[in-house]
């Protein structure tokens, strides 16, 4: 009897590690690059709380690609950055490490990916347990540039620029880098937004 039930124990811990395996390799995926990136953004996303009197900043970043842009959390991009190093998850944090590291390292749970060629944004978003993507052209923003109003940012020279777009009015500053693609939905304007 005492057999048996080893015998039984040894098959279900070989059962249980094949799985274990098995859904190890159902992890890796196959990466396809699709772009490489020449310049990186990062962004200090501050909410202010008019009620609780308090102010919160997550940081955000903004990927610049010949082809593609990417903006989503900072703190996600240092995940995948982390899980880029070890693809076959050889040496993978443990789910409870995983959760320390990601909640450190503020998670934000939407990202989207614009691309050039067709003008599309992908918006890519979860809440709670439900996750959703969508697809839309890059919105049309008619901003109305300032004449005079300038302000020094990280170092840069910005000039202002205000729009109003779904429902809000916006102020942005944008520099003199060359690039029209900005943080979140927004675009359009002659130089890199620095501060919105």
């Amino acid at each position: 009897m005492k057999a048996r039930l080893r015998y039984i124990i040894i098959l279900l811990c070989l059962f249980l590690g094949c799985g274990g395996m098995y859904a190890r390799s159902k992890l890796v995926k196959t990466i396809n690059i699709l772009d490489t990136e020449f310049m990186e953004v990062v962004y200090a996303h501050v909410t202010n709380d008019t009620v609780l009197n308090k102010s919160k900043a997550d940081y955000e970043i903004l990927i610049l690609g010949h082809n593609y842009n990417k903006y989503g959390g900072y703190g996600n991009f240092q995940l995948d950055s982390i899980l880029r190093e070890d693809p076959l998850l050889e040496c993978a944090p443990t789910f409870e490490d995983f959760q320390k590291l990601s909640r450190s390292l503020g998670k934000i749970r939407e990202s989207m990916t614009l691309c050039h060629s067709d003008s599309t944004v992908s918006f890519y978003g979860n809440i709670f347990i439900n996750y959703y993507n969508y697809k839309e052209k890059t919105p049309e923003i008619e901003w109305l540039l300032a004449d005079s109003e300038t302000e020094k940012i990280m170092g840069y020279e910005c000039c202002k620029a205000t729009a109003k777009w779904r429902g809000r009015e916006w102020t942005a500053w944008y520099s003199d880098i060359p690039y029209p693609f900005d943080p979140w939905k927004f675009g359009g304007l002659p130089g890199l937004i620095l501060k919105l």
